[in-house]
């Protein structure tokens, strides 16, 4: 070997050294970093609040996002068809069976009730004429028939 040649082994002796001192460095230095993290940490500290202290109740407030599922659903239907006069509930409110709901205009069905009663007293008088005649024509069969005495029939 001469002067200006350099073995093998020395390249890789000083490439194992340089390797070696290069990871020294890198850990001096990822553990100079944490030290320094945990003084500012320390130093910054934690905010905290104090009161006295007290008893009173505490109020509960969630406020979050979501849908609710009732646990029953009803389907409610009216009797008769109408214009709404009035609702007599609030949505949510509990509700009994029979509760008032609603109320509709009562004007087209008193319109009927009257009509009915005017047919009604149509026909009582019509029945009341028919058995008028079938009475009168069954005194006259009755004293044709001389069931009755004459006297009476005429009445």
């Amino acid at each position: 070997m001469t002067n200006g040649e350099i073995s093998a082994g020395a390249i890789r002796r000083a490439i194992a050294t340089t390797t070696v001192a290069l990871a020294l460095l890198a850990l001096a230095g990822c553990n100079r970093a944490s030290v320094d993290a945990q003084t500012k940490t320390q130093a910054r500290g934690v905010p905290v609040a104090a009161t006295q202290v007290r008893a009173r109740d505490v109020g509960l407030y969630l406020t979050g996002l979501g849908s609710v599922t009732p646990i029953d659903t009803v389907t409610v239907k009216s009797r008769v068809d109408g214009q709404l006069m009035h609702v007599a509930f609030q949505e949510g409110q509990l509700v009994s069976s029979g509760d008032l709901l609603a109320e509709i205009d009562q004007r087209p069905f008193q319109v009927q009730l009257e009509q009915a009663d005017g047919q009604l007293a149509r026909d009582q008088a019509h029945r009341v004429g028919r058995d008028g005649a079938l009475i009168l024509r069954g005194f006259s069969w009755i004293s044709h028939r001389r069931l009755i005495s004459p006297r009476y029939a005429g009445r």
